[in-house]
């Protein structure tokens, strides 16, 4: 959103300084090509503005947002908070004896990951700046099979790979960095990520990569560099069955499930199940995905044999949304509790009010 000042030279503008960023506003200069930042509110966002024609206020909308850990019940009933404190709280990932949860928070002002125990009695930091300096955002985090390591991505700041998927020790140190990418999943035995590559095209094809490989990885959907139409792209995050035997994926068409080797005559597609981020049971013969696409989430589930997809729970009278960063493919994740009766979701509640900035110069 953008705004004239009354030279026709300067524009107030609405925009991300970097990625899941609030919007911020800033005066741009059209001749110089340059932008000053108006405020600095990093805690909220500040949309439409609206100069007065005299040039010495705006208009604007400033939103609070609130983002939450939740568990989402398999058996319809409401959600309960996991994590919910006034500071930021999203990416959960659950480890796989329960005893452990990851998940990204702001409590320094930047994007951390972060574990603690299911009880809160005790958490720590595991990727901070001291892991990469000039870190912008942290997404999408997931523990290993075996519970000792996280993948995730850290965007960067310049530099050679600023997208790059990593995964880190849980008892922290130097991370291995792997590739450029988004939303890993491991293999059930923890030698192989399946996840959103980020090709030097710029497209985004799922593939899979042996750790510890230098092999370039292989890609098994959504290749449209290749001879795959646009329509067969990820729409969200892989997710590997806990069998190992298949491949969830959300695309632009429905739910392409696909074998791990890529062989495209054992692929299907599922319609109906219309999920951004989805999570299989642990018996890895359903298929979970929370929607938004009407005016209350919804819980659903696909029988992966027959193809059937049944509606579990709308959550009429709860007032949030979904943790989208919808600059990243694969940012939103679903993490199924061990126990097998709940899974981890991030939501955003947000509050607008209407403010005025008086006295503003301008130039």
């Amino acid at each position: 959103m953008a705004s004239w000042m009354p030279d026709s030279r300067h524009l107030v503008i609405s925009g991300n300084p970097a990625p899941t960023v609030n919007e911020q506003l800033f005066l741009a200069d059209i001749e110089t090509e340059t932008m000053t930042r108006i405020m600095a509110l990093p805690q909220a966002g500040q949309t439409t503005p609206s100069v007065s024609p005299d040039g010495t206020q705006i208009a604007f909308s400033q939103i609070q947002r609130d983002r939450d850990i939740l568990s989402f019940p398999l058996d319809g009933s409401a959600p309960t908070p996991i994590l919910a404190t006034n500071l930021p709280e999203y990416g959960p990932s659950w480890s796989p004896n329960g005893d452990q949860l990851a998940y990204i928070t702001e409590q320094k002002g930047n994007d951390e990951l972060w574990v603690r125990s299911p009880e809160g009695n005790w958490d720590r930091p595991i990727v901070t700046l001291k892991e990469f300096p000039t870190l912008q955002t942290l997404v999408s985090p997931t523990f290993s099979p075996d519970g000792t390591r996280i993948a995730y991505t850290a965007l960067l700041v310049g530099g050679g790979r600023r997208r790059s998927l990593a995964i880190s020790p849980i008892g922290g140190g130097d991370p291995t960095i792997i590739t450029d990418g988004y939303g890993p999943t491991w293999s059930p035995d923890g030698s192989t990520l399946a996840f959103l590559w980020l090709k030097s095209d710029g497209t985004l094809p799922v593939a899979t990569m042996r750790v510890g490989s230098d092999k370039t990885p292989h890609p098994i959907f959504g290749d449209t560099s290749k001879h795959e139409q646009r329509e067969q792209r990820a729409s969200g995050a892989p997710e590997w069955s806990p069998d190992g035997k298949w491949i969830a994926v959300p695309s632009f068409r429905g739910i392409e499930v696909m074998s791990p080797d890529g062989d495209e005559s054992k692929r299907k597609l599922f319609q109906g199940l219309n999920a951004g981020a989805l999570v299989w049971s642990r018996d890895s013969k359903t298929i979970y995905g929370l929607t938004f696409q009407s005016s209350h989430p919804t819980l659903s589930a696909l029988d992966v044999a027959t193809g059937k997809v049944r509606e579990i729970a709308k959550y009429d009278n709860l007032s949030f949304t979904p943790l989208l960063d919808n600059v990243y493919t694969g940012s939103y994740r679903l993490s199924m509790n061990p126990d097998g009766k709940s899974f981890a979701a991030a939501t955003a509640t947000a509050q607008a009010d209407l403010w005025i900035l008086d006295g503003f110069g301008g130039k």
